[in-house]
Parts: structure tokens; sequence; C-alpha cells
């Protein structure tokens, strides 16, 4: 529960710049934090780019503890394309999660075993608020999302459901 938690504040934190995030306005070591509903805090931090992927790690804190949950690897330009746990497995996307895609865009998310699941993303904008649902191939609903966005694009709050249970997400520094 916590990766899938982690993995849906990551999507939700991530900056709405032409389908993907913008590094080029963040510098290495920033960070950002976002507390759950659940009482989760979530902090993602950029750490540069190397082999030609940006990386963001993510961090469950707990008071002064910091437990790594995993790294996020992201294309050139800025879109999801991989999560690689502490424990060496992979869940990578094909050609990338379609986060930030303003309206119909399809992937396939790539398991550990080798296993595809098809993905169909739509995704909405009015202002600053954000509606995204998750699809798999014969249209069932994995997830749903309503989520707001500051001048630069980058998640304030964010209200995510899945299989039947509803996360609030504040984010609580940065931006």
């Amino acid at each position: 529960m916590k990766c899938i938690l982690a993995a849906a504040v990551l999507a939700a934190g991530q900056a709405a710049h032409a389908g993907g995030i913008s590094f080029n306005e963040i510098t290495p070591g920033e960070a950002l934090r976002f507390q759950a509903s659940t009482g989760q805090v979530l902090e993602h931090v950029f750490r540069g780019k190397s082999w030609g992927r940006y990386l963001v790690e993510t961090y469950e804190l707990d008071g002064d503890a910091r437990a790594k949950l995993f790294d996020a690897r992201f294309d050139s330009a800025g879109r999801l394309v991989e999560i690689r746990g502490t424990d060496g497995s992979k869940i990578r996307y094909a050609p990338h999660r379609c986060t930030d895609v303003i309206g119909t865009c399809s992937y396939e998310v790539i398991l550990p075993g080798g296993s595809r699941e098809a993905r169909i993303q739509e995704m909405f904008e009015e202002g600053q608020r954000q509606s995204i649902t998750l699809r798999d191939n014969t249209g069932r609903i994995l997830s749903a999302t309503e989520r707001e966005v500051d001048a630069r694009g980058w998640t304030l709050n964010s209200s995510v459901t899945a299989g039947g249970t509803s996360v609030t997400l504040t984010r609580i520094n940065g931006g």
C-alpha cells in the first residue's frame, strides 16, 4: 500500500508542462513534501540527470526517520518512464506514463516479471483544476484523480480514488 500511495503522490506531484516535468526549473536537492489523509508524509527529491534520465527519489518521513521507497526516472521531456523499488524491482512505462497529457493517452505498464498491462488515461483541465481518469484496456476505471495546481503547474492538493479507497494529498512545502 505504501508504494501504491507513494506512486500516486508522485503522479499527483508532477507538473503539467507539455506532458511532463520541466526539470530545467528544478535544482538538484529541491524537494516537495506531501501530507496524505492517511497520515503518511512523502518527500520527492530531485537528484539531477544521469545516463540521459532525470532522477527523483521518494521517501516516507516519520518524525526524524526517513525511509526510501523508490526512485523514479523521467525521459528528457520530463515524462515518467520507470520506477525502481529499493529491492531492485522495476516497473516501466512504454512509451511513458501519461500523467500530465491533456486529452486521451495510452501506454503500457511493464511489471517486474515482464507482464504488460494496457492503460488509457483521460485528463481534462479547467483553469488550475485537473481531472484524470485511468482505465484498463476493458474500460474499467482503475483510478480517478482531482487536483489543483499552482502557477508553475505543481500540485497543491489532490484527491486520488483507487480500488475503493480515497486519499487526499496536500503539498506542505516547496514551489
